[in-house]
């Protein structure tokens, strides 16, 4: 058949219009027929974006909850973690890295790190997804990397910008952690963990319990540009000691560029007031020994109405060579006593640049509660810089600024800085006073 230069115009547009037709059809069309395999593979990185599944449809919304234009059909869930591990290692990369890119070589790399080698390295090639759309069936409570002080990682997590979805860990006589037990000398950065959902805790208030996302325990590691979202609960009558939405204890070593949107709930009583031990806080339970937190913010919310050192960034934080620079907390942040939207019980630590606008609230009878640090000292009040509190604090004894031992002495100073006008991403001068330095770029 021949066709004439205009008929083929025409044979063109034709056929163009079919396909056109054919595409807007095959969704409605998949969604009545048998379905088909959907291929892990072509789904887009959802890094930095909250993942949610809505009626057997993926999609992804920002920070801000603006749904971004990712819909994809979900036909099976093949791509979901099978609850064991590979029985073959991941290929390694040219630095010698493991590839992790499924549920079953994230399981084998963890039982390899336990068994043979602490300071293997790892980095994603993909999302995993471990558990999905609300339902938590594969429990990584046996697969934690680290197991303790003395068997703890020691090598390099690179998430490479992907998520960990749907981490879910729970057991009896739940000591220690999240993905992590123990980090000792390790990096874990780049890391997404999204709908992460932890429940554990011990028989007893004086049983050691460190429960946070990402680790229970970072010794001398650090971690850095990661995210958290999920909830870290206490299984039913037992006790978390320290507790934070993405580690514990962060004794030395540094913690920076990362956030948490955690809902944490602790219900036991913890009598002792030794604060070193019993934090429980959005970042952190607690900062010791040289730790340094940097650029880090809290979105989610803490209810620990039994609990003293309950803090937006930290429960506790102990030692005058702690730092803690451009933070944030926006949560709303309930305790005991001691409790605060930075920093429930600070100890002689460096606080630079930093911001709470959550409501704060001790409820304990006489309740100490403030709008940045809840009791204690800080060591460098002479120069401090950079401060500001908004939202309710209440208490027996709350303070809208820093509350210190010496609180009368302080209040005057930290409340004259004024609440500044602010763009996202732009740094900006925190307070107006004559010596106030650039401080917080907000929001992160």
């Amino acid at each position: 058949m021949k066709f004439r230069c205009g008929n083929w115009n025409v044979f063109v547009a034709v056929i163009t219009a079919i396909c056109i037709v054919t595409a807007m059809c095959l969704p409605a069309l998949a969604s009545s027929a048998e379905p088909t395999a959907w291929l892990i593979d072509e789904k887009p990185s959802f890094y930095n974006a909250d993942v949610r599944v809505i009626n057997n449809v993926m999609t992804a919304a920002d920070k801000d909850g603006e749904l971004l234009n990712y819909n994809y059909p979900i036909y099976d869930k093949s791509f979901l973690w099978s609850g064991v591990a590979s029985e073959t290692a991941p290929n390694q990369n040219s630095e010698g890295y493991y590839e992790i890119g499924s549920g079953e070589e994230l399981a084998w790399f963890s039982n390899y790190v336990n068994s043979t080698d602490r300071m293997a390295n790892a980095i994603l090639t993909k999302d995993i997804y471990l558990n999905y759309g609300g339902e938590y069936t594969n429990n990584w409570f046996n697969f934690k990397m680290g197991t303790n002080e003395a068997n703890a990682f020691k090598g390099t997590f690179d998430g490479n910008g992907h998520a960990i979805i749907g981490l879910y860990s729970a057991g009896n006589n739940y000591d220690h952690g999240g993905l992590f037990n123990v980090l000792d000398n390790a990096t874990v950065k780049n890391l997404n963990i999204r709908e992460a959902k932890i429940v554990g805790g011990r028989d007893t208030e004086n049983q050691e319990t460190f429960i946070g996302i990402i680790a229970g325990y970072s010794k001398a590691s650090n971690i850095e540009n990661c995210t958290v979202t999920g909830t870290v609960t206490e299984a039913e009558g037992k006790n978390i000691k320290l507790c934070g939405g993405i580690v514990a204890n962060l004794s030395g070593g540094s913690i920076r560029e990362c956030t948490a949107d955690v809902d944490i709930k602790i219900g036991s009583t913890v009598t002792s007031d030794e604060y070193v031990n019993t934090g429980v806080g959005g970042i952190a339970g607690r900062f010791a020994y040289g730790a340094t937190a940097e650029r880090c913010g809290f979105e989610g919310t803490i209810e620990a109405p039994n609990r003293l050192h309950v803090g937006g960034i930290a429960g506790g934080c102990n030692r005058n060579d702690v730092t803690v620079k451009e933070v944030y907390n926006r949560g709303n942040i309930t305790g005991g006593s001691k409790v605060a939207g930075i920093i429930g019980n600070s100890y002689n630590c460096k606080v630079y640049s930093a911001y709470n606008t959550g409501n704060i609230a001790a409820v304990a009878e006489n309740g100490i509660a403030g709008g940045l640090i809840g009791v204690g000292t800080l060591s460098n009040t002479s120069g401090a810089k950079g401060y500001y509190t908004t939202g309710t604090v209440t208490g027996d004894a709350a303070y809208s600024g820093l509350a210190f031992t010496d609180a009368s002495a302080t209040e005057t100073k930290f409340n004259s800085f004024i609440y500044p006008e602010f763009t996202e991403g732009i740094t900006h001068p925190i307070g107006q006073s004559p010596d106030a330095e650039l401080g917080v770029r907000m929001p992160l």
